[in-house]
Formats: structure tokens, sequence, C-alpha cells
């Protein structure tokens, strides 16, 4: 993270001799380029895909971020401005902290202690080229009623998108790269409409019957005990395979067995060990998935006494809280799609008739 004060900033070293900062030329080298290719018309992105392509690595030795490129391109320091308490730490109970910008009445300007590697001239430019809105004003149009409540099978999270600013598309966001990761995910995009149509016709159905409704959520509720016996079976079992890791490194310290025993053996284990504690993850996810219904039978009740008989006329914004009420959650696979929530098994699966 870039700062306004403080000994770590990218371009520079804090020379303890003056108190002040100097120019690392090596790195100063790499932030012209950054504000030279804002300019010329690239995005954070694109500049942080280009760094990270050529090896060059952040302050800290990481792979760049587009937020990283941005707060770059924004901090005043470079162009030999330097200001203190620009920024404060908030506290939100316990550990947790929060970094809040302070009004510009608060801001303390030091005047010589940062050396400009860029001119004011490029800073300005770039400011002006960050100010422009970069999508098609069209686009924010579009509204997607599953945002948020769709997920691929994978485990991503699925967007919206639009196609040639007229096609309406689902898609699963580990089928793109981004700056710091290569594509990790093959899942086909997904036709909106059709989609939204199919899941708001079985929400609209279940909404009919609230009373099924809530048999169902006693019915997936009554699952946690089962729940509860499996990960308490597997934390036994993963602790047993701790305590073997450390038996087998005993043992190779004490010289009984050979250091190709040793690896052979204890990458077996911490593979068990690491499977087990993954299916432990997800049972757990699941659990507290199932707590998070409590009360919703009722919630559901009140939902549909309002709106009742108006169903077929809602609109996208009543949609998502009906969406919201029955805690609904889409998941996207090759088959079709499955839901989560208040919703009975009977209706819980869509096949995949959109495509």
């Amino acid at each position: 993270m870039v700062q306004a004060t403080g000994k770590g900033i990218y371009g520079y070293r804090y020379l303890h001799e003056t108190k002040k900062r100097a120019i690392y030329e090596p790195e100063a080298q790499v932030v012209r380029r950054i504000f030279e290719a804002c300019v010329a018309g690239q995005s954070c992105y694109s500049i942080a895909t280009m760094l990270n392509s050529e090896g060059i690595p952040t302050f800290g030795g990481s792979l760049w971020h587009p937020l990283t490129i941005k707060r770059i391109l924004t901090n005043p320091s470079f162009k030999g401005t330097t200001i203190y308490g620009r920024t404060r730490r908030v506290g939100l109970g316990g550990k947790r902290r929060r970094v809040e910008e302070r009004s510009r009445e608060e801001w303390i300007e030091i005047p010589g202690a940062t050396p400009a590697i860029v001119s004011e001239d490029l800073f300005n430019k770039a400011q002006e080229v960050l100010s422009r809105p970069r999508r098609n004003p069209k686009l924010s149009l579009n509204k997607y009623l599953l945002t948020s409540y769709i997920q691929c099978a994978c485990g991503a999270p699925v967007v919206g998108t639009c196609l040639n600013k007229t096609y309406r598309y689902y898609r699963c966001r580990s089928t793109w790269p981004t700056s710091t990761r290569p594509k990790t995910c093959d899942a086909p995009y997904l036709k909106a409409g059709p989609l939204e149509e199919e899941v708001w016709g079985v929400v609209r159905e279940v909404l009919q019957q609230p009373e099924t409704v809530i048999r169902e959520v006693e019915r997936q509720k009554g699952g946690i005990s089962l729940l509860e016996e499996e990960m308490a079976r597997l934390r036994v079992s993963t602790h047993r395979l701790a305590d073997q890791e450390k038996r087998l490194l005993r043992i190779y310290g004490l010289g009984q067995v050979t250091e190709e025993y040793l690896l052979r053996e204890a990458s077996q284990v911490k593979k068990a060990r690491e499977a087990q504690e993954g299916e432990l993850t997800r049972l757990q996810q699941q659990c507290d998935y199932l707590r998070s219904l409590d009360g919703i039978g009722e919630r559901v009740r009140a939902f549909c006494t309002r709106v009742t008989g108006r169903l077929s006329q809602f609109k996208l914004d009543e949609k998502r809280l009906a969406l919201q009420a029955l805690q609904v959650k889409v998941i996207v696979g090759r088959d079709g799609a499955r839901l989560q929530g208040a919703i009975p098994t009977n209706l819980a699966t869509i096949e995949r008739t959109w495509a």
C-alpha cells in the first residue's frame, strides 16, 4: 500500500541522515512508466498486468494489483508534495481498524520532504484521465436480478455482463484472468433472461405457499445434528493425522527411519489431513448456513402476507427483496442451476434449458 508519509513508499528510500526521502532510480523509472502509460490511455488493470508479465515486483515484492497502480497515480508525493495527517485509523472493536481520510483542513503539507519523480503537469494529466468515465453509460442501464445471489459451481461469484452492448449474460469471474492470476474456470456464459425467468418462476411459486417454506426450513435444519456429528468425527481424525505427522518426525530424529521413508509417509499423511480439513470447512459452512435460517419461516410468512396478489407485477427491486427473504443462492454448473435457501427440494433444480 502506498502511503503519503513514512518510510515505505515505492520509488524512494528514506535517508536517516537528512530525515528525508531520496529518489531510488530503479523504482522511479517504473513510477514514470506507470504515469506515462495512464496518460496514454492504459487502464490500471492493463498497467498491473504489464508489470507482472515483466516480472517487476512491488515495494513488498508481491504482484501488482490495479488498486496499487491507482494509489500510485493518485499519490501527490510523486509530484513532490508531502501531506502529513491525511488519514487516520479508527478502531472498530478488538483488533479491527479502518483507515479513513481526514478533512482537508486537517492536512499538513511538509515542504521539501519528498523530491518529485514526475512533473506536476504529468501528474495532473493522469488525474484528468482517471476522472473520465471508462464504462459506456448505456451499460449501467442493464440490471441483473441475480447479482450477489448467484455463484459458479467452482466457488467463484457469477456476475452480469453485456455483450455487444445488447445481450445480457451471466459469467463466472474466474473465466477471465486478473492481473495476478490466470483464468481458472471454463464455465460457459449463461443467457440472463431465460435464467432469471426460471429462477423467478420457482421463487414466485414458493412465495405462494409459505407453509411449505416453513416445513422445508425445519427439514433442512434437522440435518444440523448430523453435520455436527460428522464434524466431530473429522476433528478427531484430523488430530490423529496431525499426531501421526509428529510421530514420523520424532522417529526420524531418533534415526529409526530414512529421510526417503519420512518424506513419502509424511506426504501421504499431510495430503489426507488437508483433505479432511477441507471437508471440515465445507461442513462448517453448511452448518452455519442452516443456522442462518433461524426465524426465516416467520419472515417469509410476513413477506408473503404483504405481497399476496401482486407477485406477477413485481419489479426488479421487489424481486430481489423476495430473493433476500428466502435467502436464495443460485449455484450454476454445466448441467443446470441448483437453488439453495428456503426452497423445497422438488423445486430446487433447474435444468439447463437456457443456454
